[in-house]
């Protein structure tokens, strides 16, 4: 047991998140290992009665969950009110924020029930093609340690920000005003309970669980989005970097080692493709998000005053974890480039006898650019990350300007 924790494998970055998101009901399936050592879907295909029941009772508690969740993305969304005479750009970035959160979860929740069958495409492709217990892998505990993080920081968040009903509130009421902290940098400190509600009873105690657990699917399914984003990057960037590596370290004298060489980058590029065939519109709704919430909320982050000191240092944390995910993403690109690069200029001596077009392999490489992409919209390297930053100083300081201004 304890040696399988120090076990250093490629696809455990997606095995084992899936897998405890599974078991906090925030996700349908397992991956499971075959006796063929290749991974499959862990569905419902026993027969006895206890464990089909078992699956069906877990597939409706996380379908449930993530309906909760998505009725409260999409409440906020419908809540969002503005003026026709506003003229702060601030106002409708709110709006395009609420928008993109919501179309952020649904693909995320998208994913999870009908991307099963690339997921474990992807998982196949890691275990066949990479090796296996390198260094440049973490190992089994700490890819553990990364939903246990996410996931944990979720249960904090939510025993912070929930906040008690009154005495008067019905339970419609709470339906129809429910929010997301996401979009609350004010709701920070523990809302206690006063004496008084301690009598109220049934009626009071229904509507504090129904708030409860409106606030911990959301929150949870948040956090289970980013689980999954950080760790598939992370996955992609391990991978291009030892590739990079063998490619530095092993020079080409031959036609059989670049063949070799060759070989490892189309397997790069394969799953390259794979991910962004499997995440590509997660991608792309998880950078509009991040852009659209830092565009509003970066100055919470800058101006430190010491009030609401909980949700301003979680935005920072998270601030760096979405920095940490861009900058992962551009250095897949640039490491993708710097490969090409050194397959396109290698020299060596080729036999009369070969049939190794070199020129044609060449113009296929130089023709081919390789990174995580938003769905075909934009590829996510370092010109487009400073296209971001640009964007999101601007905006900062728009918003400074206006708050001084009284708008």
């Amino acid at each position: 047991m304890i040696r399988t924790l120090f076990e250093r494998r490629l696809e455990n970055l997606i095995i084992i998140p899936f897998n405890i998101l599974h078991y906090a009901g925030q996700c349908t399936f397992q991956i499971a290992k075959t006796h063929q050592q290749h991974y499959i879907l862990e569905e419902i295909k026993a027969k006895s009665n206890p464990r089909i029941f078992a699956g069906i009772l877990h597939r409706i508690i996380c379908g449930t969950l993530e309906a909760l969740a998505l009725f409260v993305y999409c409440s906020e969304v419908l809540q969002t009110h503005l003026s026709q005479t506003s003229n702060n750009p601030l106002e409708y970035l709110r709006i395009f924020l609420r928008a993109c959160t919501c179309i952020h979860h649904f693909n995320f929740v998208h994913l999870v029930w009908t991307g099963k069958p690339k997921l474990v495409k992807v998982v196949n492709h890691v275990a066949t093609k990479f090796d296996k217990g390198q260094h440049f892998t973490l190992p089994v505990w700490g890819i553990i340690l990364i939903p246990v993080i996410f996931l944990g920081m979720g249960i904090i968040d939510v025993a912070v920000v929930h906040e008690s009903p009154t005495r008067n509130e019905t339970l419609f009421d709470i339906l129809m005003d429910i929010n997301s902290p996401l979009f609350n940098p004010e709701a920070c400190e523990l809302r206690k309970t006063g004496d008084a509600y301690l009598t109220i009873g049934i009626a009071y105690l229904v509507n504090y669980l129904a708030s409860l657990t409106f606030l911990c699917s959301c929150v949870m399914l948040s956090y289970s989005a980013d689980t999954i984003i950080f760790s598939i990057v992370l996955l992609l960037y391990l991978t291009t970097r030892s590739h990079l590596r063998l490619l530095q370290r092993s020079p080409i004298h031959s036609e059989e080692n670049f063949s070799i060489m060759m070989n490892k980058y189309l397997d790069v590029c394969t799953l390259i493709d794979l991910l962004n065939e499997t995440i590509s519109c997660l991608m792309l709704t998880y950078v509009l998000e991040a852009f659209s919430f830092y565009s509003v909320y970066l100055k919470e982050i800058a101006v430190f005053d010491g009030e609401c000191a909980y949700t301003k240092v979680k935005m920072s944390i998270f601030f760096i974890l979405t920095c940490c995910v861009f900058y992962l993403c551009a250095e897949i690109a640039a490491m993708m480039d710097k490969s090409k690069f050194i397959l396109i200029n290698s020299n060596f001596t080729k036999s009369p006898e070969s049939q190794l077009d070199l020129i044609s392999i060449r113009l296929q490489l130089s023709s081919h650019t390789y990174g995580l992409s938003g769905n075909g919209f934009f590829l996510i390297n370092y010109s487009f990350v400073s296209t971001v930053c640009n964007t999101l100083l601007t905006y900062f300081i728009i918003s400074v300007q206006f708050q001084s201004r009284g708008l």
